[in-house]
């Protein structure tokens, strides 16, 4: 399971650094010692002119709640979350250069030390969970106190605290990119594009991954079984006419999801369903009266016997009789109560998975973002017919069960009320 912590301070991580050479601590130390009084030192970003951003370097005194904590060679060097996202990986150093020294800032996320932003920034971004808001320790710990050796903890294991600063990626656009990331992304021959179909399509037989080459101009995508073994068969298909079947299928596919939204939408206003739901708020409200009403009349019971208005013997069979009903009351509400969190967790036409397919509900062409949103794996048959899964397939089963579930509602309402 993953633990949640209250707070942190000391920032142990090993996916995230900030280094300190030596001549940079014992340069820090100095001017603390001058200084007289200081916790460490800030080291973050700020934007700085045509250039975008700069460092900045200051004394800290008083640490901020979401601070983060880095400690080298007996120094801590202080970073925001916010100022993480560039600064991971880091080395700050102290050099001399001719006359002139000073602290020198060697950043991996920038590719000449000139600016902040890069192509590995974003990388390191979207593969990490820290800027989603969380934070997350104890992904590496020691074998022990004698065998200082960095080994790997299960994330199970991992000690994960929710909201801890501002997110600057959200959990959705994350969770997209975990996907697309564990993909095979091959690129084009000296180009940066990814092929469209990347990472999707599969043999129906052997389940390997496809292969796709070119010949005379034209692509098309072979079973990797095939040409590399020669098992399998060759499952060949022209890449024009799979993405055509593609678009086809997901056409299909959304054709259905906005003939289900219009199905919960005529289940959701269906007057039988308003009138049950009225009557269910109806009959609770009455049982919930009931009860206190017993309840009040055991208690009341009670104090007649202490005041002698009742003997022993009529206060325990009246008690007995009121106690039965006040059990049938609360099974009774007990019930009411279940079947209306039944009718309260519907699903309405803003449902996440409806949205998902239905907001490309004049889609006339593929892209990558579409892919990666809603398909899951594209499998090629011998005969050259595809099958496509799609993504969601536990949330489309849920809304089949709504639909039917409801349906069997409907029909129980209306013969109680023939």
């Amino acid at each position: 399971m993953r633990l949640k912590m209250t707070a942190l301070y000391q920032f142990k991580d090993q996916n995230m650094s900030i280094t300190l050479t030596e001549k940079a601590a014992q340069r820090v130390r100095t001017f603390l010692e001058n200084r007289g009084k200081g916790i460490g030192l800030r080291l973050g970003v700020k934007t700085s002119g045509c250039s975008g951003l700069g460092y900045v370097l200051e004394f800290v005194d008083v640490l901020n709640d979401d601070d983060l904590v880095f400690e080298q060679h007996g120094v801590k060097v202080v970073v925001d979350p916010k100022s993480l996202v560039y600064l991971n990986g880091i080395e700050l150093d102290y050099v001399k250069e001719g006359l002139n020294e000073g602290f020198k800032y060697n950043n991996p996320n920038s590719d000449k030390n000139d600016g902040l932003w890069s192509a590995s920034t974003i990388v390191r971004i979207l593969q990490n969970e820290v800027y989603t808001g969380v934070m997350v320790q104890g992904r590496n710990r020691v074998i022990s106190y004698k065998v200082h050796k960095q080994i790997n903890v299960p994330e199970e294991e991992w000690f994960v605290v929710p909201n801890t600063h501002e997110a600057i990626i959200d959990r959705e656009t994350f969770e997209k990119a975990q996907a697309l990331h564990k993909r095979d992304t091959r690129t084009a021959p000296g180009k940066q594009e990814v092929y469209l179909m990347s990472g999707f399509v599969r043999c129906a037989d052997c389940k390997k991954a496809m292969r796709r080459k070119t010949a005379r101009d034209i692509a098309y995508y072979s079973c990797r079984s095939y040409t590399d073994k020669k098992i399998c068969s060759k499952h060949s298909i022209r890449q024009d006419k799979l993405e055509n079947a593609v678009l086809a299928a997901l056409q299909m596919q959304i054709a259905l999801v906005d003939r289900l939204a219009e199905e919960i939408e005529r289940i959701n206003n269906a007057p039988v369903i308003n009138r049950e739901s009225k009557r269910l708020s109806h009959s609770l409200k009455q049982a919930e009266k009931q009860l206190k009403q017993y309840n009040d009349a055991s208690d009341s019971l009670y104090l007649d016997w202490k005041s002698g208005e009742i003997t022993k013997e009529e206060y325990r069979r009246l008690k007995g009789k009121i106690a039965e009903q006040i059990q049938q009351l609360e099974a009774n509400i007990s019930y009411l109560k279940e079947e209306m969190q039944v009718m309260a967790d519907g699903i309405g036409t803003d449902d996440p998975y409806l949205t998902a397919f239905l907001k490309y509900k004049n889609i006339q062409s593929l892209n990558r973002g579409i892919m990666v949103e809603l398909v899951k794996a594209v499998w090629v048959h011998e005969n050259g017919e595809i099958t496509v899964d799609f993504n969601f397939a536990d949330e489309y089963q849920r809304i089949i069960d709504y639909i039917e579930n409801n349906h069997n509602v409907i029909r129980v309402i209306e013969n109680k009320a023939i």
